[in-house]
């Protein structure tokens, strides 16, 4: 955590012998290659995160005994290298240790008797002996090994707080558990000992590792007054009895070393589970009847984290377990023969899609060998086809992908051009058998044309099928890259997430502050006084040194209760004049709203009363100016007044106070930073964040009250508050510690400001943190999910530069395929969808277009493939796009759009395939049912939407000209309205006057703000910003890319949640003539029919407004539907277009 103290250095010694190490607050060790695949290790010391914990480890409880003394362990063991290394750092002589032997035979000592200790190593080397732990050595001239690699260390401190420091071999009873280093007793021989030394006289064959992590956990036991009777009997007892045997009865020290590799090696033979293993385990197991999942959970539950079976094994396990048994039995099999060197690596079976290319490839050589058989049941026995496709043949590649693509009925083998090659070759060796006949049949000219113009056609169609084969795998290269950036961008902002979570999680050393809503003032003090002292923990300073800024946004009072009030009050009064009195120093921002006329002054009286009961003194005052307005008929004071809260009860109250703060702008000049308006669109609205949550509001326009307009000053503003304060004491006192009250934080715009200036400015200076209280707890969810993402986008964004840097994107080729070379027909410049077109060459077209035989099947071959296919498009002509020089896109026919389809639509002129139902509807004016409500939907064209008896709709066109409808056009929508849940358990289908908001595609369009787009462009615009909040609010996203939409996606409902929008009927205006016609905005017009009516037209259809909201993560919002044109509508003059058919009377 950035900011803490240094650590407390443990010590032991005695005398006035004393070791002081120096240490960056940051730094990174590499190590050596600590196993057989040469992975480097890079670990982070962090020295605030090692305070935390330091501070932790001294009132620890049993239960988290081991995740402690773990995470302790590692800090330690990180921060000096490895174990030997920080003993040697506490006591690297004889002096110096004398403290740490006395610990360790005061709570280590065995004093049975059934147990003898050896004061040196026996000449037997059968025996097995005992010794005291302060007996191992640490010094490194007991071992011919450098010392312990730290990924070794850290493996051993899990080991032995899991199963303890076994040197006896495995208990019987203890059998079912596998350890994953030798338990054997600890291998010595009689090396030198320095004359007078009592304690740490062993020299070791084997175990100088272990000896070193079981003193390095002895020592932190020692150091943190940890009582292992107490935290774990076991691992006590392990260490009271060391078991060792004699390695070696040489005294040689170049043979105890070469004894040392020997062991090495024999041990290397020994290797951990890999998935192979466990496959062949859990396959038996289950065989038994028990489930893999039981088995996985017991076998964690008892082994090391580096043993456990988690992550990408566990998910390799259970993929592999669900495949057929004769694959586990190969792979099994295959694991068996080559070990460690196999061709499949773990991560490989946690993957459950197959990798690039392999499923081409395996369709390729599944052709291949049976292609091979084919011709073999013919007695042509070769191996050129796989020999081909092993060796890369790029040809034969390409024709196999062709045949796989096309998958023809008429397929031959002989279309292969090896197969051709193999077969010709074949029929050559029996030429004498075929002469005679061959001799006997003369063939007729016409015949030979004839083979050439078939020729000709089997060239064009190899052509075509390999221009579709490359479009297709373009395509594929273009869903790839999209999704690949959107799983880069998704991982940076889960990251950037999980970073804005840890600021407000009290367990993460990145912790920042915390919302809370507590029912009283004594409930506020609490959360503030436990505030208070993990501060005093973390940067180890007493409370009393600690700033505090409590701020009180009394603008609007109104939208605080009275309750509340008084509270808030309460809580202010208790902090300047508690034991902060001095350091604290209050902002209260005075009333600047109330509803009722003349009443302001009233209101600024009854809070002044407040205060002063509250022991506050406010005479002192500032002012925080504005900027100009945005819009010009905001009516909101430009000048905002607070006042400077002081402490009113002691002798000199101000005195201690204005020492503290006196260089502070807030008091020496009274006049702070100006601040930007907050304006109309950034205004914030408390919504709730529940899944199943109804969305707030049917108001398409963003509006708040006025008391809600008054209260949100904006991030700005209260930057330059939290400025005006802490500048003052950044000169008196570095790197102070300052906590931020917010004691009204309603939509936390003083908590974004203080995470801001914690990133941007007063963090240089400050240790900032910040606690903000709410009225409830919905409030809070709010607020939290509000400060997450602001946060999380602004890591994004690069405005704060996160503790932890962001994944970048791994280095990928964008390189689309080739493409590929054309045996008979051209390419053109000519270009569809960016993509180059092909062309039927001029020769071709003057050998065969006006040929006497084969002309007319020439000409139909010729505009089948044109019209299925990209081959002979003429170039648009555009004023920027003249003739078909390079570049130019082809004009392409206006395609049948689907309904509610979108698409830039044609005034006037609807689709051809919508031209005949279109002119089915047109009516007569006079053959329109009597109407009984109408709107005005197009007021420039004067176009009106009229509701008839029978519960009919027509679009009417009065004027003398003909009207056109562009899609998407607004015909109408509805008067008030709210939504409401649909209960399934007593209905099955929404109510006539309600509208579900459901939408299925990413081809469905919606509104934003009053622009009509489609689904599909509103998410990849989201997803640019932040993927995981690119989804639609009640539904659930589905990724569905096709050629044609590399993001493509689908949108399903979630189950059981069904959000209606209830429609009201407008009401009939006073006086009105029941019999006359009503008419009614065009806004309001969708109410006069039954929803249902309206959805079954082949002309309208329902489109959503929508919304984004404050909290993103609730999805896109909708807000209520309109009507509009589903296709381009063209009405003649003097007529009318039925949209809803009335019904028979």
């Amino acid at each position: 955590m950035a900011g803490m103290a240094a650590p407390v250095t443990p010590s032991f010694s005695s005398g006035d012998a004393k070791v002081e190490e120096e240490s960056p607050d940051q730094k990174t060790l590499m190590l050596p290659p600590a196993n057989e695949t040469g992975i480097k290790v890079q670990l982070d010391f962090d020295k605030g995160h090692l305070d935390m914990l330091m501070s932790s480890a001294a009132a620890v409880s049993v239960e988290d005994f081991y995740n402690v003394s773990y995470e302790l362990g590692k800090a330690l063991l990180v921060k000096h290298g490895g174990p030997r290394q920080y003993l040697l750092a506490q006591f690297p002589h004889d002096i110096s240790s004398a403290g740490f032997v006395e610990g360790l035979r005061k709570q280590f000592d065995y004093s049975r008797l059934d147990v003898s200790f050896a004061k040196c190593v026996p000449d037997n080397d059968t025996q097995i002996f005992q010794v005291h732990l302060w007996d191992l050595s640490w010094f490194p001239e007991a071992s011919t090994k450098p010392a312990p690699f730290l990924t070794t260390s850290l493996q051993l401190l899990d080991e032995y707080l899991k199963n303890n420091f076994l040197t006896e071999g495995i208990p019987a009873a203890d059998m079912m558990l596998l350890c994953s280093y030798s338990c054997e007793p600890l291998s010595l021989w009689a090396g030198p000992v320095p004359p007078g030394r009592d304690y740490a006289w062993t020299s070791f064959v084997k175990g100088a590792c272990r000896s070193c992590v079981a003193l390095f956990l002895a020592a932190m036991s020692l150091e943190f007054k940890w009582d292992l009777n107490v935290f774990k009997p076991a691992l006590q007892g392990s260490l009271e009895v060391i078991h060792c045997r004699r390695g070696t009865m040489s005294t040689d020290i170049t043979h105890v070393a070469f004894e040392n590799a020997k062991l090495s090696a024999r041990g290397a033979i020994r290797q951990a589970h890999d998935v192979p293993t466990w496959l062949s385990k859990l396959a038996l197991l289950q065989s038994k009847g028990l489930k893999a999942d039981a088995v996985i959970k017991a076998w964690n539950d008892v082994a090391t984290r580096d043993s456990q079976i988690t992550g990408q094994k566990r998910v390799a396990l259970l993929q592999l377990l669900a495949s057929p048994l004769e694959l586990c039995q190969l792979l099994i099999k295959h694991a068996s023969e080559f070990g460690q060197k196999g061709a499949f690596s773990e991560e490989c079976f946690a993957n459950k899609a197959l990798q690039d290319a392999v499923l081409e490839a395996s369709h390729m050589a599944q052709l291949v060998l049976a292609l091979e058989a084919d011709l073999a049941d013919d007695g042509v026995i070769t191996r050129r086809l796989s020999e081909g496709l092993l060796a890369g043949d790029e040809n034969l590649q390409m024709e196999l992908q062709l045949a796989l693509t096309e998958r023809s009925t008429k397929f031959q083998a002989a279309q292969i051009t090896l197969v051709g090659s193999v077969l010709k070759k074949h029929h050559a060796s029996n030429a004498d058998k075929f002469k005679q006949e061959t001799e006997k049949k003369a063939i007729a000219a016409g015949e030979l044309e004839k083979e050439e113009y078939e020729l000709m056609k089997a060239q064009v169609l190899h052509d075509i099928r390999a221009y579709g084969a490359w479009i297709s795998k373009l395509a594929d290269n273009e869903s790839s890259l999209y999704h690949a950036d959107l799983t880069h961008r998704t991982a940076r902002q889960t990251e950037a997430m999980r970073q804005a979570k840890a600021m407000f999680n009290e367990q993460d050393v990145a912790w920042f502050g915390c919302l809370c809503s507590p029912n009283s003032a004594s409930g506020c003090m609490q959360r503030i006084t436990k505030v208070l002292g993990k501060m005093s923990a973390l940067y180890k300073v007493s409370q009393r040194d600690i700033y505090i800024v409590p701020i009180l946004n009394w603008t609007s009072p109104s939208m605080i209760s009275s309750e509340h009030q008084r509270a808030q009050a309460a809580v202010l009064g208790a902090l300047v004049n508690g034991d902060h009195a001095g350091r604290c120093l209050g902002v209260y921002l005075c009333p600047a709203h109330c509803y009722t006329r003349g009443a302001l002054y009233k209101q600024e009286k009854t809070s002044m009363e407040l205060l002063a009961n509250s022991q506050c003194d406010v005479d002192c005052t500032f002012c925080l100016p504005l900027g100009d307005r945005a819009d010009e008929r905001d009516q909101r004071c430009l000048v905002r007044h607070g006042r400077v809260v002081f402490p009113l009860l002691g002798d000199h109250p101000h005195a201690s106070t204005l020492a503290e703060w006196k260089n502070s702008p807030i008091l020496s000049k009274g006049l702070l930073q100006e601040a930007d308006v907050v304006t109309s669109k950034t205004f914030k609205v408390i919504e709730d964040t529940s899944e199943n949550a109804l969305p707030g509001s049917t108001s398409l326009t963003h509006t708040v009250n006025a008391a809600e307009k008054w209260a949100q000053l904006g991030e700005s503003a209260y930057r330059s508050i939290l400025r005006g304060v802490l500048t003052g004491i950044a000169d008196k006192t570095p790197k102070s510690c300052v906590l931020i009250v917010d004691l009204w934080a309603h939509t936390s715009d003083a908590g974004i400001a203080a995470v801001a200036e914690h990133f941007l400015q007063s963090g240089a200076h400050c240790n900032l943190h910040y606690v903000g209280f709410h009225t409830d707890e919905q409030e809070v969810d709010w607020a939290e999910q509000y400060l997450h993402e602001e946060i999380r986008d602004r890591f994004l964004g690069g405005t704060f530069k996160p503790p932890i840097a962001l994944p970048e994107r791994t280095a990928k080729s964008d390189d689309a395929p080739p493409a590929p070379s054309l045996s008979l027909l051209a390419y053109s410049n000519v270009k569809t969808g960016g993509q180059k077109t092909m062309a039927t060459p001029k020769s071709l077209l003057a050998k065969w277009h006006d040929h006497s035989i084969f002309a007319n099947d020439f000409r139909k071959f010729l505009a089948d493939l044109r019209e299925q296919h990209a081959l002979d498009i003429a170039p648009s002509v555009s004023p920027k796009k003249n003739g078909g020089g390079d570049g130019a896109e082809a004009s392409e026919p206006a395609k049948k759009r689907r309904r509610g389809a979108g698409g830039e639509a044609v005034p006037g002129m609807p689709p051809k395939e919508d031209a005949e139902e279109l002119e089915s509807a047109i009516v007569e004016l006079d053959a329109i049912p009597t109407i009984l409500t109408e709107a005005v939907c197009m007021v420039k064209q004067k176009t009106v939407l009229a509701v008839t008896v029978g519960h009919g709709a027509f679009l009417i066109n009065r004027e003398d000209s003909p009207i056109a409808i562009p899609v998407g056009t607004t015909l109408g929508g509805y008067w008030k309205g709210t939504f409401r849940n649909l209960d399934f358990k007593t209905e099955t289908k929404p109510g006539s006057a309600e509208v579900a908001f459901q939408l299925s595609s990413c081809e469905d369009h919606v509104f934003i703000g009053s622009k009509w787009l489609e689904l599909q462009e509103v998410m990849n615009s989201k997803r640019l910003l932040s993927p995981t909040d690119a989804h639609v609010a009640y539904h659930k996203l589905i990724d569905a890319p096709t050629s044609d939409r590399p993001a493509g996606f689908t949108v399903k409902p979630l189950d059981r949640i069904c959000v209606l929008f209830k429609a009201e009927t407008p009401a009939k205006s006073e006086g009105a003539d029941a019999d006359a016609t009503a008419t009614v905005p065009a806004s309001h017009i969708c109410g006069s029919l039954p929803s249902e009516k309206w959805s079954a037209s082949t002309f309208l259809d329902f489109c959503w407004h929508v919304k984004w909201p404050a909290v993103a993560s609730k999805g896109l919002q909708p807000i209520r539907p309109v009507l509009v044109a589903s296709r381009p509508l063209q009405i003649p003059a003097k007529k009318a277009l039925k949209v809803v058919p009335p019904e028979a009377a």
